[in-house]
């Protein structure tokens, strides 16, 4: 079975979100304007998106960015932030047809003479099992948690079905928020995001964590709609905005992109009333169905257990890596180093 293999390109961008919107494993980061948004912060670095056709029809995509540094390059799917790439197929594939898409994948891969390509899971893909067939050399875990928002049976009484969808523990936290008197809203202009970029930067500090760059918050203003694309969510107290929570809006799945607080109102839970509304919102308003509370690391049990309290199960993925021989030669240089050269992208498993 052949497939024919095309690069995407404007004139077939609406044919390849069509195919997105019928694919269930298909995400936020697989978007278009997800794309865009990477090109435009991403340094020395160019995206090629495979679109796979079978007998005329696309049937799969890969979305690939390509990383070039003075060290070498590097591929991923796709990069930044721990963004689900991976390879999206329709239902129609069977085994003959899977192991011919996976063939050329590996060929791709090995077509781009890189140190390393790395293909992440999209956590919602049910046939990952499949992914063997990629023969990677290295592969690193993660857990996805999606809480799946429970059925409106009662408008009028729904924020309270949502509050008992969460742990005990994460309902009285939500509780203590409420009784805190913020006032919470929404907005997309440029004051929110600079308040949300100065909150998140301390909030990184605190915990010595990798911040997002004031460019990435730009790009985001620029690049998508506010309340179509996504939203700010603050919660005030006299005036002074105190928790504030970047989401993204794509099919029905809200995303959740920056959390962010201000440390001396941290045990007045003003985050987790925050998130109540912008869960409630995000179904009456938008009809959403699911919440992505994103990737966790294996190590990171204060971060899982915190997500799975408000009801989100685990989506376990993994990161696929495919490597050349000259891995060996770049394992040896300094892990900043390669951090540096390599910014934004994932390289190899530092263990």
């Amino acid at each position: 079975m052949q497939f024919e293999i095309k690069l995407l390109e404007d004139k077939n961008e609406s044919e390849y979100e069509e195919f997105l919107k019928k694919c269930d494993s298909a995400l936020f980061n697989h978007s278009i304007k997800y794309r865009n948004f990477l090109s435009s912060i991403l340094q020395n670095s160019y995206s090629k998106y495979f679109c796979f056709y079978l007998k005329g029809q696309l049937e799969a995509v890969l979305p690939v960015f390509i990383k070039e540094s003075n060290l070498g390059k590097v591929v991923n799917s796709l990069p930044y932030y721990g963004s689900h790439g991976g390879i999206l197929k329709s239902s129609k594939f069977k085994k003959d047809e899977n192991t011919t898409l996976f063939n050329q994948v590996n060929d791709l891969c090995n077509e781009f003479d890189a140190i390393s390509c790395t293909i992440v899971e999209s956590p919602t893909d049910y046939y990952k099992s499949s992914y063997s067939l990629l023969k990677a050399e290295m592969i690193d875990n993660r857990i996805g948690q999606i809480t799946r928002f429970p059925n409106i049976d009662n408008f009028q009484n729904y924020r309270d079905t949502l509050l008992y969808s969460y742990h005990p523990k994460t309902r009285n936290l939500v509780r203590k928020g409420i009784k805190g008197d913020f006032e919470i809203s929404h907005n997309g202009n440029w004051e929110s995001f600079v308040i949300l970029y100065k909150m998140h930067c301390e909030n990184m500090e605190s915990i010595d964590g990798k911040a997002k760059e004031l460019s990435a918050f730009e790009a985001i203003y620029k690049g998508f709609i506010y309340d179509e694309d996504y939203r700010i969510y603050q919660a005030k107290k006299n005036g002074i905005v105190v928790a504030s929570l970047l989401l993204f809006y794509y099919k029905n799945t809200v995303e959740y992109f920056t959390p962010t607080i201000r440390e001396e109102f941290r045990n007045q839970q003003p985050l987790s009333a925050l998130i109540l509304q912008a869960m409630y919102d995000a179904v009456i308003e938008k009809n959403a169905q699911s919440w992505n509370w994103g990737g966790t690391w294996l190590t990171q049990s204060g971060v899982y257990h915190f997500k799975s309290r408000w009801g989100a199960k685990d989506y376990p993925y993994r990161y696929h890596i495919k490597t050349s021989s000259e891995l060996n030669n770049l394992i040896k240089i300094e892990r900043k180093d390669i951090l540096r050269e390599f910014k934004d992208f994932y390289v190899y498993p530092f263990k």
